[in-house]
């Protein structure tokens, strides 16, 4: 467990900043409830996230794949890279959906929410699987 604890540790921070961006970059920061909500939120999702991705290590874990680094540190990058352009391109790459402004009344195109969860759930398991 030792060996795991930076891992963990840096898993929960970058998922916490993440979230936080995300929080803040969608406008759902809007007082002073939200800038107490938002960053327990972001700590309880992120700790869900890396349990979700130690229950997918699990199986590298036991049929013992972790002892070849090479093939692993390849699907890390891969994974790293593709959650990173999830979040951040999403858009752009056709997976968007419509969403409805509640302030203004209108409805836009905005990046999908399931891309953006899967994007963030590549990151920290790269993180964790590294």
């Amino acid at each position: 467990m030792k060996r795991n604890a930076p891992k963990i540790i840096l898993a929960w921070a970058v998922g916490i900043v993440v979230y936080m961006i995300a929080a803040i970059a969608t406008g759902v920061i809007d007082g002073a409830p939200a800038c107490l909500c938002q960053p327990a939120m972001a700590f309880v999702f992120s700790g869900i996230f890396i349990l979700l991705a130690y229950l997918v290590r699990l199986p590298i874990s036991l049929l013992h794949l972790d002892r070849h680094k090479r093939p692993l540190l390849f699907l890390n990058i891969a994974l790293l890279t593709i959650g990173l352009v999830l979040l951040l391109f999403s858009q752009q790459l056709g997976f968007s959906y419509l969403l409805f402004d509640s302030m203004t009344g209108e409805y836009f195109n905005g990046p999908n929410p399931i891309a953006l969860i899967i994007g963030y759930f590549m990151i920290i398991l790269a993180i964790i699987n590294w």
